[in-house]
């Protein structure tokens, strides 16, 4: 009898009695994951009555096989898998082997085992896309075309596309034309059949031959006007050569002949999106929602897309009814969430971010209530719920920590922030983003040892780091008299990224304190035109003052305080000049 059905009871007798009764082996570990989630054995079952009839030679290379492998000593494991497998003429014990041989990149005993795996199964086509792949690897690309149509034929009798596990087959390298040539090499022999071409169309998409995916694909609808996907892979080829109004075009004449196809109104509405075309995506999400109204993820996207076009009643209308279904809850709570906060209702908003308990919207729900009980003036809540998150995603420590400092910063707790930074580097020693976070915040306070000192230790692990330079720069020349240190940091920092707004406020500020204000103005007023920031418009401002083109400095200035009137540095600026 085989020991394909028999293998994993049979393992849970002999395994059960054999090391009770072996008092001096190891204790067991478990099997090397890799291998025991791919294993074709899925279930242990507790009754071994047939047993009986597996010979001594059998039960002995399972049970060896089984022992290796619950201690990794995989190449043990392989030789009495294959043996057992030989010995029993069983695929499950052949598969195990093939696995175990993968798991330890032996591509050479991979392929003798899938050898026998198939001669004892020839109808598993999973035995066959694995040869596939290891014959494309040992460059038998004869052999791998002769897997393939049978792997097909396999596929096709179990009412699969055999043409798309194909293309799942040969593209599991990473050489993609070619995984293209086997492809069309296989599809030479279904030549009628649009499944053949459709594969070409997206073996070739993946190898980036646009101009075979779209002849490919164009005789794949000529086969078959209704192929829905050929029409989608036909609309990304067009992408991909970026052309989005044939993109669009192709996918409105599919609609035309199949308007009932929700698959093909799905990748439009979704074509939409990626076109930033809002309105157009969401008339068709609405279309969709009809066709499908128990479908949770168009609700969402109704949601998502009423958000970006600001309709926020709509969004909300979306999301509830969305959390009625009870599918999506987390994602809908959040939004629902955002939408308070944006219509200034704090309470509810921190009320719908509490109920986001997990998954992907966590980290951003407890940092939204945080800055939201911040606001509220209850910055000892605001930091305690990030702590809590702190303990709950540690991944995400400094992030948080930094957070935090804003918070403090921004709520005028500033002789908090370098302290905060401080416990945060006894945590993580020597975080860079940590290090220019407290050299930031040191220089607001003037404390200019502790931003050299952070910056130095910052350049000793970065040395192009142009940002740490530009801030030692521009503090040297705001806070100090050591005006040609910083003009090197500086200049430094340009030659790096010639084209940063700060690093070009930072020369201009330089080469004012220097006295050299044509050289100044030059650099300030580049900046300003690629940004308008409200330093950078404090700077120019001060420097047009002093020269004497106090009518453009005015507007300047003014032009900047109503755009941020409670910005100190901008209001110092303008006191000094007595404007």
């Amino acid at each position: 009898m085989k020991i394909g059905i028999l293998f994993n009871r049979l393992m849970s007798v002999i395994l059960a009695v054999s090391l009770a009764a072996c008092s001096s082996m190891a204790q067991k570990k478990e099997p090397s994951s890799a291998i025991k989630k791919n294993s074709a054995s899925k279930t242990v079952a507790t009754k071994a009555r047939d047993a009986y009839s597996l010979s001594p030679d059998v039960i002995y290379n399972i049970l060896v096989g089984e022992i290796a492998l619950q201690r990794r000593n995989l190449d043990l494991a392989y030789a009495h898998q294959l043996k057992g497998a030989d010995l029993a003429q069983d695929a499950v014990a052949a598969e195990r082997a093939a696995r175990i041989a993968l798991h330890q990149k032996d591509q050479a005993g991979a392929l003798v085992a899938v050898k026998r795996w198939i001669t004892y199964a020839p109808e598993d086509a999973q035995a066959r896309q694995m040869a596939v792949m290891l014959n494309m690897q040992s460059e038998a690309y004869v052999e791998a075309l002769r897997q393939l149509r049978s792997m097909v034929q396999l596929y096709e009798q179990q009412g699969q596309d055999g043409f798309v596990h194909a293309v799942t087959a040969v593209t599991a390298g990473q050489d993609r034309p070619l995984a293209l040539r086997l492809i069309q090499s296989l599809a030479d022999g279904y030549k009628d059949k649009p499944e053949a071409s459709y594969a070409v169309a997206l073996s070739a998409v993946m190898a980036r031959d646009f101009a075979v995916a779209e002849h490919a694909v164009r005789q794949a609808i000529r086969q078959k006007s209704d192929m829905d996907q050929a029409y989608a892979l036909l609309s990304r080829i067009y992408m991909e050569r970026k052309d989005s109004a044939g993109a669009m075009r192709v996918m409105q004449q599919a609609l035309d002949i199949s308007p009932d196809s929700a698959a093909l109104r799905s990748a439009y509405a979704r074509l939409l999106v990626d076109l930033d075309r809002p309105e157009l995506a969401y008339s068709q999400f609405q279309k969709l929602y009809v066709m499908m109204p128990d479908n949770a993820n168009i609700l969402f996207s109704l949601g998502i897309i009423s958000l970006q076009l600001d309709r926020r009643t709509q969004a909300a209308e979306h999301f509830t009814a969305l959390i009625k279904t009870g599918k999506r809850v987390v994602g809908a709570s959040f939004y629902l969430g955002r939408i308070d906060e944006l219509e200034g209702r704090p309470d509810a908003a921190i009320a719908w971010y509490a109920k986001v308990k997990n998954g992907s919207y966590l980290f951003d729900a407890m940092v939204r209530a945080a800055g939201l009980m911040a606001e509220k003036g209850d910055v000892q809540k605001a930091r305690s719920m990030l702590n809590d998150v702190r303990t709950k995603m540690p991944g995400r420590s400094v992030d948080l920590f930094i957070l935090e400092g804003e918070i403090l910063r921004k709520h005028s707790a500033n002789d908090q922030v370098v302290e905060l930074y401080s416990a945060a580097l006894k945590q993580h020693p020597d975080d860079v983003d940590l290090l220019y976070a407290r050299a930031l915040s040191a220089s607001l306070d003037g404390r200019v040892d502790i931003l050299e000192q952070d910056i130095l230790s910052i350049l000793e692990r970065k040395p192009d780091h142009a940002d740490a330079m530009n801030a030692l720069g521009y503090t040297l020349a705001d806070q100090t008299d050591r005006y040609q240190e910083a003009l090197d940091y500086i200049t430094k920092a340009m030659a790096i990224k010639p084209d940063s707004p700060a690093i070009l406020d930072s020369m201009g500020w330089v080469q004012y304190r220097m006295g050299n204000n044509e050289q100044a103005l030059k650099y300030l007023r580049r900046a300003f035109s690629m940004q308008q920031d409200v330093e950078i418009a404090a700077h120019l401002g001060e420097l047009l003052w002093v020269t004497g083109q106090k009518q453009e400095a005015q507007k300047i200035l003014q032009g900047a305080l109503k755009n941020s009137p409670d910005n100190k540095y901008l209001q110092q600026a303008i006191k000094r000049l007595g404007i």
